[in-house]
């Protein structure tokens, strides 16, 4: 966990290349825009009971950063989901990363020197500490294990019919479905939390400040 001399730092297992502006906030402003999907939110009133229908939305985060460096030269910077706390006359750093062989990267931290408050922008950053080789063991074997109980469970509550019915075979298929899901949900679980935990420890061993001062 370690910035090199060539203004490189390494993420997990990939080498960034480095690049970091350094000005005076001019202006800073933000916004908010919602996606809604779904068919209309409510209930409907059928017969005995009522129908509801659910309506899903997704907030997406904008923030617009002007700099004034020490050349005069002003710069903007447009940043989604990653806000960073400044206002006009703070001075900032914006540190942006690229990958080996790539021409374009990310925005991956900023720090106030006013405040010391030192941001990151942990959706791109979780992506280089994701264990990828745990990943392709652990969703395949979570996903077999829970499916497999998930069957016997309902295989154990439908033999008794007799003959094999259409409401034991659909039982079979809801046992399936819900190992599948029950599986996933549980491997991503577990990545997560490792993943959150080597990114800790990443943001706490890497001397940022030698970077940006």
């Amino acid at each position: 966990m370690s910035i090199d001399d060539s203004n490189s730092i390494k993420m997990n297992r990939t080498l960034l290349r480095l690049y970091s502006t350094t000005g005076i906030v001019t202006g800073t402003s933000t916004r908010s825009e919602t996606e809604v999907s779904g068919g209309g939110g409510g209930t409907i009133t059928k017969g005995d009971g009522n129908v509801s229908f659910e309506i899903k939305s997704n907030t997406t985060r904008y923030q617009e950063i002007f700099l004034l460096d020490e050349e005069n030269n002003e710069h903007v910077f447009n940043l989604m989901d990653f806000l960073v706390p400044c206002r006009k006359g703070n001075l900032l750093t914006i540190v942006g990363g690229v990958e080996p062989g790539e021409d374009q990267g990310s925005y991956i931290s900023a720090y106030n020197h006013d405040t010391q408050i030192m941001s990151y922008d942990d959706e791109i950053l979780e992506r280089y500490f994701r264990p990828k080789l745990l990943s392709l063991i652990l969703y395949p074997t979570s996903i077999i294990i829970t499916t497999v109980i998930a069957l016997l469970i309902v295989y154990s509550g439908v033999t008794g019919l007799e003959p094999p019915s259409i409401i034991g075979a659909v039982f079979m298929l809801i046992g399936f479905i819900a190992g599948i899901r029950g599986g996933w949900g549980i491997a991503k679980m577990i990545l997560g939390k490792i993943t959150i935990k080597k990114l800790e420890t990443f943001k706490i061993n890497t001397e940022w400040k030698s970077l940006i001062e």
